[in-house]
């Protein structure tokens, strides 16, 4: 039933990797003529290449990707989230996330990738933990913050203790308690900047502006209390990490999709079908706690 949904958004992209094909240009309209970076999700744009060369209908071809994705996660869950198949299944089953799986749009590859990222910092994975980063930057403008906050996260040590006290005292402890590895947050560091300011050079030197047309049209838009509380909902569960060994991943989930959480609450949000901008924080979070709980 949700595989037949497209949301016409999905077509913004689409049509980069048709004019690229048709007319050789990589523009929403197939001419030099003020070409405009109205996509946010450039691996998708570029995806849309496949088809469009191989005569493919553009539409079947991303529902395909879309069943591979999904099998991908299963089989990817399935292997990390052991005993916890309930949960699995559960989440699997919502509406939203079968939408978001085949409406065209980036979203579940973005939920996907985000709760992969969160697993291999919890596991430290520091190769992986690039890689997903780095996938991210070309899925959601919202994955930008992680240049600065995966480095951080690396400059502090990894081990876990059990902090004992009131949560300002858990956070002194944690704090006093830290050896810095500043060598290697500046190699990963490094490893992120360079590629993203490769990202935004090319943008810039393309469409006349390092970043989407979307962010200056729908950003700044004013505070929006509603959707600060609202979207705030799907982030509390997080609280509960600092009363846990896990206070350091706790730090960068708070801050991460804190920061997100702010660009949603200032921005003029569109395409809101089945609560995509709060599945944005919710599927990431939910499946990293799954990941906990199957530990």
């Amino acid at each position: 039933v949700f595989s037949r949904f497209t949301a016409d958004d999905a077509f913004i992209s689409w049509r980069y990797g048709k004019n690229l094909v048709d007319a050789g240009i990589w523009a929403f309209n197939p001419s030099a003529f003020d070409a405009t970076q109205a996509y946010t999700n450039p691996i998708f744009a570029a995806l849309s290449i496949i088809p469009n060369l191989l005569g493919w209908d553009v539409v079947l071809f991303f529902k395909l990707f879309s069943f591979a994705v999904l099998g991908l996660f299963a089989l990817w869950a399935r292997t990390l989230l052991s005993g916890s198949g309930l949960l699995l299944v559960a989440f699997i089953a919502l509406p939203a996330t079968m939408i978001h799986v085949f409406a065209g749009l980036e979203t579940f590859v973005f939920v996907f990738a985000m709760a992969a990222l969160l697993i291999a910092l919890h596991r430290h994975q520091l190769a992986r933990s690039i890689w997903l980063t780095l996938l991210l930057f070309v899925t959601r403008p919202e994955a930008w913050v992680l240049v600065v906050l995966v480095p951080v996260y690396y400059l502090f040590s990894d081990h876990t203790r059990e902090y004992q006290g009131s949560l300002v005292q858990r956070i002194r402890g944690f704090l006093s308690g830290q050896t810095l590895q500043p060598a290697r947050a500046f190699v990963v560091a490094a490893a992120l900047v360079i590629p993203l300011g490769v990202y935004f050079f090319f943008h810039l030197q393309h469409f006349g502006h390092a970043l989407p047309n979307t962010f200056y049209i729908k950003a700044n838009d004013g505070f929006n209390a509603v959707l600060f509380l609202s979207f705030g909902f799907f982030l509390l569960p997080a609280l509960a990490l600092l009363f846990t060994r896990q206070i350091k991943m706790a730090g960068f989930i708070l801050a991460l999709f804190g920061a997100i959480l702010l660009s949603y609450s200032t921005s003029s949000l569109s395409m809101n079908y089945a609560a995509r901008f709060a599945y944005h924080i919710f599927g990431p979070c939910f499946i990293y706690f799954v990941y906990l709980a199957s530990r």
